[in-house]
């Protein structure tokens, strides 16, 4: 994985078209929030959000009541380094409904928010914006062990050695005249423990590009996706958790409150951490999709957001057969950082 993160991998052409791809699957798995009566427009004074070290940002503010300035409204504020304590509480009055309030500078890389609040008509608004000083010059807060890459090429290596036994069960209340939908169970990390997911193909009997699509984070039921398939991907959606899709709503609750936090589970042991065997799980979902008589000899994809995004990153930094990577907000990052003075990613263990 140091490999990766020095050399990077290649993108192929197919990355530009799964960016486009990924906003399409964003807006169409979740529905558009409701237009508010109030609205803030927050604007920085930098045309793309990011400062310079020592540079002193301001924010613009605009409330408005369907489109048109709230005179002499009052807002309160805080400001501060992101997710940390605040620098700064007070209170605004917006004249003609716009006015503008100073951040500060920070001498060190990093993010300050600030986020604003006002009642109109007795009902509470807030909103946030988030600046960036030097983003690109945040250094990480841990440093890879000396066994790092030694210790996933003999996890990886010993997983190889359990057959991966893949079941695929038609489901053709998901399929499409295009797209085949299979539900899948490949085992994983241990004989007799399974990964499941959801294996959509084009319905074309030609080569294609795979794409792995790790989960978000929690304990849910994950669904089928057809879009990545229409675009001519043969993708694989998957849990993490050894869970069949298909189970009660019930059933997952329950099993959602006996793991708990699973991200802490064994955190202080590297060969039991619960996420080990998720890595792991990652690693097998490509040994799949490479197998399939379908898949193109050459291009792999992985792709995901939040915890699917952390899952991609590593899938790619693990397995050298990965050609193409799109993480978006992903999480399971910089993690040690509040003890650095500064804000880290879900899990938010500090």
């Amino acid at each position: 994985m140091s490999k990766f993160i020095i050399e990077m991998k290649k993108l192929n052409i197919f990355l530009v078209a799964l960016i486009l791809l990924i906003n399409k699957q964003i807006y169409a798995q979740n529905s558009p929030a409701p237009i508010k009566l109030v609205q803030f427009v927050l604007t920085p004074n930098h045309d793309n959000w990011n400062y310079k070290l020592n540079e002193k940002a301001s924010i613009k503010i605009l409330v408005h009541k369907f489109g048109v300035p709230i005179k002499n409204a009052k807002i309160t504020y805080q400001y501060g380094q992101d997710f940390l304590q605040e620098e700064k509480k007070g209170e605004l009055k917006l004249k003609n409904g716009t006015g503008q309030i100073s951040i500060g500078t920070m001498k060190t890389p990093g993010f300050k928010q600030l986020i604003v609040k006002t009642i109109i008509d007795g009902q509470l608004y807030r909103d946030q914006i988030k600046v960036g000083f030097a983003p690109f010059k945040i250094k990480p807060t841990t440093n890879n062990p000396k066994d790092f890459d030694s210790f996933w090429e003999k996890a990886i290596n010993h997983n190889k050695q359990i057959p991966i036994d893949p079941v695929l069960t038609y489901k053709p209340e998901y399929s499409t005249t295009k797209v085949d939908v299979f539900l899948v169970q490949i085992q994983n990390y241990k004989k007799g423990q399974h990964v499941y997911g959801y294996l959509s193909k084009p319905k074309d009997n030609k080569k294609h590009p795979v794409l792995f699509h790790p989960p978000g984070a929690g304990v849910k039921k994950i669904n089928p996706i057809l879009a990545f398939a229409e675009q001519g991907f043969i993708s694989f959606t998957t849990e993490i958790h050894g869970i069949s899709p298909e189970i009660s709503k019930e059933d997952y609750k329950d099993i959602s409150r006996a793991l708990g936090n699973y991200w802490a589970i064994n955190l202080d042991d590297k060969d039991n951490y619960y996420y080990k065997s998720v890595y792991l799980g990652c690693t097998r979902a490509i040994d799949f999709l490479t197998s399939l008589p379908e898949f193109d000899g050459k291009n792999v994809v992985v792709t995901g957001g939040s915890q699917g995004g952390a899952l991609s990153i590593v899938t790619a930094g693990l397995d050298k057969r990965v050609t193409a990577l799109a993480s978006f907000y992903p999480a399971l990052s910089d993690n040690s950082a509040y003890i650095n003075n500064r804000a880290g990613g879900w899990y938010f263990y500090i």
